[in-house]
C-alpha cells in the first residue's frame, strides 16, 4: 500500500486527492520555506481546485508520475495549495502569472525562492514540457541562485507598487455610462455574452445592464440570459450552470459546477424575472436552486463545488450518445433529438484532440419550457451513474453569497423557503467562529470576501423582514471589517491580514465573482441609505476614487461595483413607517414592480405610510405602493 505524504492530514479534499502522489506535498508552511531556505532550493507551488478539470490532468500526467516526482522531491520543495481555501495566496501569485504571461488560470505552476518572492509562473504543462521547464529552473538556480533572489526581490517591491497604488480622482456620472457602452461594444449580438470564446457568465455585467433601466442595455442582459438557458452551459436535466463555455455559442462547457456561479445565476434570473416577468426565467431560479438543494446542501450549510470529472471523463456524467436518448425515450426521443441537438457523430468535442467523441451536450433550439416530461425521465436514468465529486468544504463566503442570493429571489417571488434556507444556513454561521473555512480544523482568518458577503447577506435580510438583529449584524461586521481590512492611509479593503502572505492586496476587479471591495461598496451604500450616517457615505467616497483609476483604463472591469454607484447616484431609500408585520407584506409588494434602485427601511408606526428621499431630499408621503410608484417615476 502506498505511503502517504503530509497532504493526507489536511482538510481540503483537493489536497487530500494529492496525498498518495509520489511527489513530497507539502501545504503551504513555514515548515516547507524553512526546508527550503535550509537546503537553497527553489518552491514549486502548485494551486488548483477540486472541480478543475485541467488540475486533474496535470495531476495524473505528472503529479503520479515516478519521473516527474523523482525530480521534485530531489531539486525542489514542492507546496500545493487549494485556491479556494487560500485565495490570498492564489490572488497574490496569479497577478504575478498575469504580469508575466498575459494570461492566467488553473493549474497555476509558480516557482518561487525560499521567501515566497516568485521568478517564473505559468499554468497547465504537459509532462514533457513540464520535466523540460524543471530542468531549465534547476539548472538556473545551480548557476545564480543569488541573483535569482535578488532579481526577485526587486520584482516583488514593484509588484506591492503596482497591486497597491491607484490615482485618486472623483467618480462621476459618466463612468455609467462608459461601463455600459463598454458592455455594449463586447456584446456578442448573436449569442449574448461579452467575449468570444472562452465565454464566461460574468453575472455581474448582466445585472449592471439590467438595473441600468435603460431598454437596449436591458435587452443585451436579458438575450445573454436566454441564450445561456438554452445552450449547454445550463444542465438541461439536472438544473444549475456549469463553470465556462468553451465556445461563443454557449454549447461546449467545462462542467464543474460552482456554489458561487448558482448564487450569480439566482441572483440575474431573478432580477430579469422582476423586469419581464418571462417564466423562463423563473424556471432557472428554481431549477438552480433545487440543485443546489439536492448536490451542494446539507445539514443547513452549503458545499464548495461539483467536480467536472467523472472516472477521468470530463462531463461523463451530464454526456449522452444519440443511441441512449433513442434507448431511454423511445417513442418520444425523434422530437428530443433535433430539438437539442443530438448527433449520432455527436456534438461534444474533444478539447485537446479537437475530434467529436459520439457524446451529446443538450443545447436547445430555443428557451423553452417544453420537454419536461422527457428531461425527469433522462434525469431518474443519470441518477444511476457515478456522480461527479462533491468538494464539501464550507466556505464563509460563498455560503453568505448564496444567503444574499436566495433572500433577493424570495423577495421577487415570495417563496418562504428560500428564506427559510438562508437564515438556517445563517444562523448555522453564526454558531461557529468566524473563519472562512467554517468545517476547517485549523484556523484560517476571514478574509475581505467572508466579511463582505456575509455583511451583504445580512443586509438583504433587514430588507425582507426588518429584523433589528440582521441590522445590528451588519453594521457590526462593518466595522469589525474596517478595523481589521480598511487601509488607512489610502482607503479601499485589504484581501486578507494574513502574516504569511508575502504583498497585502487590494482587489477591485470583478471576475469570476464580484470583488470583496466591490460587495463593500454595495454596503456601505445600502447602510448610509438606511441609517443616514455620513461615516458610510465618506469611506464610499473615499472608496470609489480609487476605483475611478481602474475605471477609467477599463471602464467594464468593475460592474459590480457600478451598480452600487448607480444605487448611490440614482437611487431611493423607501421609507415604510407602519407596523413591522405590514412593512414586510408590503416590502414584497413593492419587489412586484421594478424598481431596481431603492432600499428599503423601516420604522414602526401605527400609521401606513411610504416616503421616498433621495439627495437629502424626502418626498411627499403616500398611503401605498401603487402611490410611491407614482411619485418616485415623475
Amino acid at each position: 500500500m502506498k505511503t502517504p505524504n503530509r497532504l493526507i492530514n489536511e482538510k481540503s479534499p483537493y489536497l487530500r486527492m494529492h496525498a498518495y502522489n509520489p511527489v513530497d506535498w507539502y501545504p503551504w508552511s513555514e515548515e516547507a520555506f524553512d526546508k527550503a531556505i535550509k537546503e537553497n532550493k527553489p518552491v514549486f507551488l502548485s494551486i488548483g481546485y477540486s472541480s478543475c478539470h485541467w488540475c486533474h490532468v496535470m495531476e495524473k500526467e505528472s503529479f503520479e508520475d515516478e519521473e516527474v516526482a523523482s525530480f521534485l522531491n530531489k531539486y525542489f520543495v514542492s507546496i500545493k495549495v487549494d485556491k479556494e481555501e487560500r485565495p490570498d495566496i492564489d490572488s497574490l501569485y496569479m497577478e504575478y502569472c498575469v504580469l508575466l504571461n498575459n494570461s492566467g488560470g488553473w493549474p497555476l505552476s509558480a516557482f518561487l525562492t525560499p521567501t515566497k518572492e516568485p521568478f517564473f509562473a505559468g499554468t497547465y504543462f504537459p509532462k514533457a514540457s513540464f520535466l523540460k521547464l524543471l530542468q531549465q529552473i534547476k539548472d538556473l538556480w545551480d548557476k545564480d541562485s543569488k541573483n535569482i533572489i535578488e532579481k526577485s526581490k526587486r520584482l516583488v517591491e514593484q509588484l506591492k507598487q503596482f497591486m497597491n497604488s491607484f490615482e485618486k480622482r472623483e467618480l462621476n456620472e459618466s463612468f455609467i455610462d462608459k461601463a455600459l457602452f463598454g458592455l455594449a461594444n463586447r456584446y456578442d449580438e448573436e449569442f449574448g455574452g461579452f467575449s468570444e470564446a472562452p465565454k464566461f457568465p460574468s453575472l455581474h455585467n448582466v445585472l449592471l445592464l439590467l438595473k441600468s433601466q435603460k431598454q437596449p442595455f436591458q435587452d443585451m442582459a436579458l438575450s445573454t440570459l436566454l441564450n445561456m438557458r438554452r445552450g449547454g452551459i445550463w444542465d438541461h436535466v439536472g438544473g444549475g450552470f456549469h463553470r465556462y463555455s468553451t465556445d461563443r455559442y454557449w454549447l461546449l462547457p467545462h462542467f464543474e459546477k460552482m456554489l458561487y456561479d448558482q448564487a450569480m445565476a439566482i441572483l440575474a434570473y431573478s432580477e430579469a424575472y422582476r423586469l419581464t416577468k418571462n417564466e423562463i426565467f423563473k424556471d432557472t431560479v428554481y431549477k438552480t436552486i433545487n440543485f443546489v438543494k439536492e448536490n451542494l446542501y446539507e445539514n443547513g450549510f452549503f458545499y464548495t463545488s461539483m467536480d467536472a470529472d467523472t472516472e477521468g471523463e470530463e462531463g461523463g456524467f451530464y454526456l449522452w450518445t444519440y443511441q441512449e436518448i433513442k434507448d431511454i425515450l423511445k417513442e418520444k426521443a425523434d422530437k428530443f433529438i433535433e430539438f437539442f441537438n443530438i448527433k449520432k457523430e455527436g456534438n461534444f468535442l474533444d478539447e485537446a484532440k479537437r475530434v467529436y467523441t459520439g457524446k451529446n451536450v443538450l443545447y436547445a433550439k430555443e428557451p423553452s419550457l417544453a420537454f419536461e416530461e422527457e428531461l425527469k425521465i433522462l434525469k431518474a436514468f443519470r441518477e444511476k451513474r457515478k456522480k461527479p465529486l462533491i468538494d464539501d468544504k464550507i466556505l464563509l463566503d460563498q455560503n453568505a453569497m448564496m444567503d444574499f442570493a436566495l433572500i433577493e429571489a424570495y423577495l421577487v417571488f415570495d417563496d418562504k423557503d428560500f428564506l427559510d434556507m438562508a437564515t438556517k444556513n445563517l444562523n448555522n454561521i453564526s454558531k461557529h467562529p468566524l473563519q472562512h473555512a467554517l468545517n476547517h480544523n485549523k484556523l484560517i482568518e476571514p478574509m475581505l470576501d467572508d466579511y463582505a458577503y456575509l455583511i451583504k447577506a445580512y443586509l438583504s435580510l433587514y430588507k425582507a423582514t426588518f429584523s433589528k438583529d440582521a441590522l445590528e449584524k451588519a453594521i457590526s461586521l462593518t466595522e469589525e471589517t474596517i478595523e481589521k481590512l480598511w487601509d488607512k492611509n489610502a482607503g479601499g479593503f485589504y484581501l486578507s491580514v494574513g502574516k504569511d502572505v508575502l504583498i497585502p492586496q487590494k482587489t477591485l476587479y470583478d471576475g469570476a465573482i464580484p470583488s470583496g471591495n466591490s460587495v463593500m461598496g454595495l454596503n456601505l451604500v445600502e447602510l448610509f441609505f438606511i441609517t443616514k450616517e455620513d461615516t458610510y457615505e465618506n469611506r464610499y467616497q473615499i472608496l470609489s476614487s480609487i476605483y475611478s483609476d481602474m475605471l477609467s483604463r477599463n471602464p467594464t472591469a468593475c460592474s459590480f461595483f457600478m451598480t452600487s454607484f448607480l444605487l448611490y447616484k440614482k437611487g431611493y431609500q423607501i421609507l415604510l413607517s407602519m407596523p413591522i408585520s405590514k412593512a414586510q407584506e408590503k416590502v414584497l409588494e413593492l419587489y412586484k414592480h421594478y424598481l431596481p434602485n431603492i432600499v428599503p427601511y423601516h420604522e414602526e408606526s401605527s400609521e401606513e405610510t411610504f416616503i421616498a428621499c433621495k439627495d437629502y431630499t424626502c418626498l411627499s408621503p403616500v398611503k401605498s405602493v401603487d402611490e410611491l410608484i407614482k411619485t418616485i417615476s415623475l
